[in-house]
Formats: structure tokens, sequence, C-alpha cells
């Protein structure tokens, strides 16, 4: 299965260096770029396509590379506070019970049960 993968990327990587290439020989027209004020030498119109391109393509590589690391970043957190929660969980399931801990729970319990004009009658 990986070796099918690794074929079909190749070849699909051959398809677009030979289109690339045919891109290259169709569009020999020099074309001049302005921006603002500043005009370039004539250059060929697929050198100016080609290298949008490629400036594209490197910058949605760093954007990518930025949000694959602040995601990385955000589930080694996530992972320290479950870490951190499921020993607090074990803590708090193994803590020993005391008398006084059921006293207090008892007498909070007869209280909650009263009701309001109970307590103003006492």
């Amino acid at each position: 299965m990986k070796n099918t993968k690794r074929i079909f990327l190749i070849l699909i990587g051959i398809l677009l260096g030979v289109a690339a290439v045919v891109f290259v020989l169709t569009n020999k027209q020099p074309v001049k770029l302005t921006f603002l004020y500043y005009e370039t030498l004539p250059v060929w119109l697929s050198v100016v396509v080609l290298s949008s391109l490629f400036i594209g393509v490197g910058l949605m590589g760093l954007v990518t590379l930025w949000l694959s690391l602040k995601h990385r970043r955000q589930v080694r957190r996530l992972q320290r506070r479950i870490r951190d929660t499921e020993q607090e969980l074990v803590a708090l399931r193994n803590r020993p019970l005391y008398e006084a801990d059921l006293a207090g729970d008892i007498e909070d319990d007869d209280s909650a049960t009263e009701s309001p004009d109970e307590t103003s009658n006492s």
C-alpha cells in the first residue's frame, strides 16, 4: 500500500513537472510588471506566473507550519491538564473517610431536608 501511494505521488509530480515545462515553453511573451511607480524589465509571462505560484506555496507552507505548532502546543497543554486532573481524581478516590466527615455529611443532609418554616420556628 505504501509503495502504491509513493508511485502515485511520483507520477503526479512528473505530470506537474511536464505541465510546468510546457507552460514555460508556450508562454514566452515578455511582460512588464508595474507596482505603484516601479516598473520591471520585460520578463517572460511564465516566469512571473510560476514565481507567484512558488511564493504563494511558500507562504501557505509557513502559515500551515505556524498553525501546526500552535495546535501542537494546545494539545500538549490539554494532555498535561488531563494528566493532572486524573491524578487529582485518583488522590480523591484513595482519600480515607473519617467519622467526622461522615457526621458532617449527615448534619448537612438534615439541614437541607428541613423546610424554611421549621427553621424559623426553632
